[in-house]
C-alpha cells in the first residue's frame, strides 16, 4: 500500500543528508589595501601594530594550539615584518619617469634607490639604499608625519633629512611641505596674532608741525646707578616722543618725585622747545601701571604738575581707557631703548650716573638717526629721511658740509633768497615725509 507523504513529512523521514561545504581558494595573494584601509589610522605606529596583530592571528590559525603566540606584547621581528608589508612594492609601484633613480628590488621584494657612488662608504646599508616611495598616498603621509613628529616638529630641511635616512620619497620637499601645512601643532605655534582693523590716524599724527610740538610721555626702568661713596640707587628714563616726526628725547630722572620729573621736563623744554600737547598712558588702562606715572598724576605731586603746565599753557591728555594701542608710537620707542640698553649695558649692575647719562645721549642720537623711509639700491637717489633731518637738517652722525667758498649774504635780498632756499628744502622734506613715510 503506497501512502503519499507531504514534502515536510518526506523531508523528516528521508535518510540523513550530509552538507558539503565548497571553499574556493585563489593562488594569488590578496592586496593588503583590500584587507586594511590605511585612512582609518592616524599614526604609522598604530597602522604597523594593527598589521602585526592581524598577521599574528593568521600565523596562529595555521599552527597548532600549543605553538601559538599568546599575549599583547609584539616582538621586534613582528613589527619589522609588518612595516615591510607596507613597503613600496605594495604601495603601487614606481613609474617610468623615476627610472633615473635606478630602483632595484632587494631580497625581500622591496624597491630601493641605488646610490652607487655611496656603495663603498661606511654608511649603513639603509642609508646607502633607502626605500623608494611615491610622493602621495596615505601610507606615505603617515611615514612623513612620523618623521616630522620624531624631529619635534622641525622644519622642511630637518624633517626631509630625517626622512631620507630610511626612505627616498619622490618629490620629497612637496610631501614634507604638505605634511607641515596639515600639522595642527605647527599651525598653532606659527599662527600670527589677530590684527584688528585700526581706525584712521588722528590729524595730530598726519599734519606737519614743529618737532616735539605734540609729544607722548612714558617712563622706562628702573636702572641702578652707584656714585662714589653712595649706596645703590634706582633711576628712571623719561621718554618724550614726537607724534609727527618720531624723534625721541631721553632724560634721566633720579628719583620718583615730582621735583625730579619737573627738572627733567624743564631740561626738555630748554632743549626742544615748549610742546603744546602732552599725551601719556592712563594708569587705569593697566592693573599694574607705572608707579612713577601714578605718583605724578595723583596726590600733592599732581597739584605741582598742574600748576607748572598751566603756567606754561600746556595741555596734558590721557589715553582712552582700555585702549593701550593709542600710545603705540611711544611704546615702540620704549622697546627700542630697552633693547639698546640691554645690548650696551649687558649684565653690568650699578654704573655711575654720568656714565649712564652719556650712554642715554648717544642712544638718543642713534635712535634719531634711524631711517624712516626705504633704502634704495640706486646711489643717485636721495638719502633716506631720519628724525634728525627734522631736528637739525642732517644726520647726527654725518660730517658737516664744508663752508662754501662764496661769501655769506649780508644784504637784505641775499638773506631773503637764502631764506626762500631753506623753505624750499623744508617743503621738499615734508613732501617726502607725506609720500614716503605716511
Amino acid at each position: 500500500m503506497n501512502i503519499a507523504l507531504s514534502p515536510e513529512e518526506a523531508r523528516v523521514t528521508s535518510p540523513e543528508r550530509r552538507k558539503i561545504v565548497a571553499l574556493c581558494a585563489s593562488p594569488q595573494e590578496a592586496s593588503l589595501f583590500v584587507i586594511m584601509d590605511p585612512s582609518r589610522y592616524g599614526t604609522m605606529e598604530r597602522l604597523i601594530r594593527v598589521t602585526a596583530y592581524c598577521f599574528r592571528f593568521v600565523a596562529n590559525v595555521r599552527t597548532r594550539p600549543g605553538e601559538r603566540k599568546i599575549g599583547t606584547q609584539l616582538s621586534l621581528l613582528e613589527l619589522q615584518d609588518a612595516e615591510k608589508r607596507w613597503g613600496p612594492s605594495r604601495i603601487g609601484g614606481i613609474g617610468d619617469p623615476f627610472a633615473a633613480l635606478c630602483p632595484f628590488a632587494d631580497t625581500e621584494g622591496l624597491l630601493r634607490v641605488a646610490f652607487w657612488r655611496l656603495s663603498r662608504t661606511a654608511l649603513p646599508w639603509c642609508h646607502r639604499h633607502p626605500l623608494l616611495l611615491p610622493h602621495d598616498g596615505r601610507v606615505v603621509e603617515l611615514i612623513v608625519r612620523r618623521a616630522h613628529e620624531s624631529e619635534l616638529h622641525a622644519g622642511l630641511n630637518q624633517t626631509l633629512a630625517a626622512l631620507r635616512r630610511r626612505f627616498w620619497v619622490v618629490r620629497g620637499c612637496q610631501a614634507v611641505k604638505r605634511c607641515i601645512r596639515a600639522c595642527i601643532t605647527c599651525r598653532k605655534l606659527a599662527a600670527r596674532p589677530f590684527c584688528p582693523l585700526m581706525s584712521d590716524l588722528p590729524p595730530e599724527r598726519t599734519t606737519p608741525s614743529f618737532p616735539f610740538n605734540r609729544v607722548g610721555l612714558d617712563f622706562a626702568g628702573p636702572l641702578h646707578v652707584k656714585d662714589e661713596q653712595q649706596p645703590l640707587q634706582k633711576v628712571y628714563i623719561c621718554l618724550f616722543t614726537c607724534r609727527v616726526t618720531p624723534a625721541v628725547h631721553l632724560e634721566l630722572v633720579m628719583n620718583m618725585t615730582s621735583i625730579s620729573f619737573l627738572a627733567a621736563f624743564r631740561r626738555f623744554i630748554a632743549q626742544r622747545g615748549r610742546p603744546s600737547v602732552i599725551q601719556s598712558d592712563n594708569f587705569r588702562t593697566f592693573k599694574q601701571a607705572d608707579s612713577f606715572l601714578r605718583t605724578l598724576l595723583h596726590g600733592k605731586s599732581a597739584e605741582k604738575l598742574r600748576d607748572e603746565l598751566a603756567r606754561r599753557q600746556i595741555d596734558w591728555r590721557y589715553s582712552i581707557d582700555r585702549a593701550p594701542w593709542g600710545g603705540g608710537y611711544w611704546e615702540w620707542m620704549v622697546r627700542s631703548v630697552k633693547n639698546a640698553l640691554r645690548k650696551v649695558l649687558g649684565k653690568s649692575f650699578g654704573c655711575i650716573s654720568w656714565e649712564l647719562h652719556t650712554i642715554l645721549c648717544e642712544l638718543e642720537a642713534r635712535i634719531n638717526d634711524r631711517p624712516l623711509t626705504l633704502l634704495s639700491e640706486d646711489p643717485n637717489d636721495c638719502a633716506p629721511l631720519t628724525p634728525a633731518h627734522f631736528l637739525i637738517g642732517r644726520d647726527l652722525a654725518s660730517l658737516s658740509t664744508p663752508a662754501a667758498s662764496t661769501p655769506a649774504p649780508t644784504n637784505t635780498s641775499g638773506l631773503r633768497r637764502r631764506w626762500r632756499h631753506q623753505q624750499l628744502l623744508m617743503n621738499h622734506m615734508w613732501k617726502r615725509w607725506v609720500e614716503e613715510y605716511l
